[in-house]
């Protein structure tokens, strides 16, 4: 899968969730708040140490030798050596696509529950994911909290496209996650 195709992917969710709206009759709440911004840049740097944290214990105990495998041979290889300025054109429309989607249409709809499962499953999609799945619902419902009680989408957008842009250039600049193999169980 090519940077272009994740773009694209990405950028339908903008649309299916503006369309969602419209239909729907949802009106999204956004505001230019220094504030915000100051607790979406608190709320990403809280996401990107938790998950840093989570990956380098797993890599530490094996577990869960699914996700790692995952990461490392499928995820990790998409983004080495792309330019930074890509990494965030994708990070930005991701926090964007996938707010409006579950925080701004799912969330108004169904429910914050709903909205992080949903949003967990979209990030685990296989059963052997599941772990990948469950921290994704954890963030999910941590966005969706952010969004209820700012009373605006751009906190969780922001906060969410910042985590990615952070992730994904640590990921395209580090050496060695592909050669680095998890602690076996035994061990």
């Amino acid at each position: 899968m090519s940077l272009q195709w994740l773009l694209l992917g990405e950028g339908s969710l903008v649309v299916l969730a503006l369309v969602w709206c419209w239909l729907r009759d949802i009106s999204i709440p956004y505001r230019w708040d220094l504030a915000d911004w100051g607790i979406s840049l608190a709320a990403a740097a809280g996401f990107a140490l938790g998950n840093l944290g989570l990956y380098h214990l797993g890599r530490r105990t094996g577990r869960p030798a699914a996700v790692h495998a995952f990461l490392e041979t499928e995820i990790f290889p998409l983004f080495r050596g792309v330019p930074v300025y890509q990494l965030i054109l994708l990070s930005a429309v991701a926090g964007v696509g996938e707010e409006l989607l579950f925080r701004g249409a799912v969330q108004e709809e169904l429910g914050i529950g709903m909205a992080s499962v949903l949003f967990g499953l979209l990030h685990g999609p296989t059963r052997e994911l599941w772990p990948l799945a469950l921290w994704a619902t954890a963030m999910g419902l941590l966005l969706g909290i952010l969004y209820q009680a700012s009373g605006n989408l751009l906190v969780p957008a922001l906060s969410h496209a910042l985590y990615d842009g952070a992730a994904l250039i640590y990921l395209s600049r580090r050496e060695g996650l592909d050669s680095m193999k998890p602690v076996s169980e035994e061990g």
